[in-house]
């Protein structure tokens, strides 16, 4: 995991994605399911031309690099 990676996480049975590096999540578990913030995760990475990971219940970890398209993606600010 590089600082600054896409990860999305399971805490307290409440999924979230964060900044790899960065404590607090930036999409909540207003989301709802997981696979709606697998979704929105991955669709982070994509802006942010950066690698997402899934960190799964059971401690496993899924590298999922999203498409990219190139010159669309945001500024790294970590």
């Amino acid at each position: 995991m590089a600082k600054g990676d896409v990860e999305t996480y399971c805490e307290n049975g409440r999924w979230s994605t964060r900044r790899t590096g960065i404590s607090d999540p930036f999409a909540a578990p207003v989301f709802g399911s997981k696979d709606e913030m697998i979704e929105q995760g991955r669709c982070d990475a994509s802006l942010y031309g950066v690698s997402y990971l899934i960190c799964h219940e059971d401690g496993s970890v899924t590298v999922d690099t999203p498409a990219r398209e190139p010159g669309h993606r945001l500024p790294l600010s970590v």
